[in-house]
């Protein structure tokens, strides 16, 4: 990966623009980029902003299912059901239903943007800045499949990657799609969705590459939440070299990282592929 091994920076926010220079080393051969990034519409209140240089080993997740009154016409995320206490003894000396933004929201943190919407350009360009600022080089973003969403009510995600893609490109920053546990969601399905992402984000420059285990070839990078729900067999028809379906050493080989709940499932996330 690139490493950013120097960066200067000035802000003018009387004009709304920001100037940086960043000079990157990557295989041993160096190159000098000068970007001029317009923030008109960004308001943070910082007179100056120091990025600094990304680390790519450090990956965070990212949601971008919030929806304000504001900019959405209504809340989503922020007005979450009220998760019940795990303790049915106690259960019901606490509140149930859902949150009422903006004052109470369904967070353990008051976001200092307030109930922002995951859809504004504005905001997506703030949380990029706070991420360079914290050093942090690739974020892992909540996503379901063209059309669908955790909620009834809330905005489909993957309508908001493109811009997000475009935004983090500016930055520095990668992005890795993190592929949730949809309904009727298998290996086969999640087999589709991996040619959906190559067809669509998989030439980016912001997406996510890295060389899988005993690879040279950079792939891109997709994470599985609760991958325990199918059967590393089922995981294995798809991403061992041997399987029926297999991904591997063809156009739509991923790099994908499941999720490890407990050490004793080690052995089946290497046998799923």
């Amino acid at each position: 990966l690139s490493t950013v091994t120097n960066i200067s920076k000035h802000t003018n926010f009387i004009s709304g623009k920001a100037h940086y220079k960043n000079t990157v080393s990557s295989n041993n051969e160096n190159s000098t980029h000068h970007t001029t990034i317009s923030r008109t519409n960004v308001q943070n209140g910082a007179a100056n902003i120091t990025l600094l240089p990304p680390n790519y080993c450090l990956h965070v997740f990212y949601y971008m299912w919030y929806a304000s009154e504001d900019e959405d016409g209504k809340y989503s995320h922020w007005n979450h059901e009220i998760l019940p206490h795990w303790d049915a003894k106690v259960i019901n000396r606490y509140p149930k239903g859902h949150h009422t933004p903006p004052d109470d929201i369904g967070s353990t943190f008051y976001p200092k943007l307030g109930c922002y919407s995951s859809a504004s350009s504005n905001i997506i360009e703030i949380h990029m800045q706070q991420l360079r600022q914290a050093r942090i080089g690739v974020i892992i973003v909540s996503w379901y499949p063209h059309n669908l969403s955790d909620q009834p009510n809330s905005n489909p995600p993957d309508q908001l990657i493109p811009r997000l893609l475009d935004i983090a490109n500016r930055y520095s920053i990668k992005v890795a799609l993190h592929s949730e546990p949809y309904k009727s969601r298998t290996p086969l399905t999640f087999l589709q969705d991996i040619k959906y992402i190559h067809a669509n984000y998989g030439n980016h420059p912001a997406y996510l590459k890295l060389a899988g285990l005993g690879k040279s070839r950079k792939l891109p990078v997709v994470y599985v939440y609760d991958s325990y729900l199918s059967s590393t067999t089922a995981w294995a028809e798809v991403l061992q070299p041997n399987g029926q379906q297999s991904i591997r050493n063809t156009a739509y080989d991923m790099t994908v990282i499941g999720i490890l709940v407990k050490g004793s499932e080690k052995s089946s996330i290497i046998k799923s592929g």
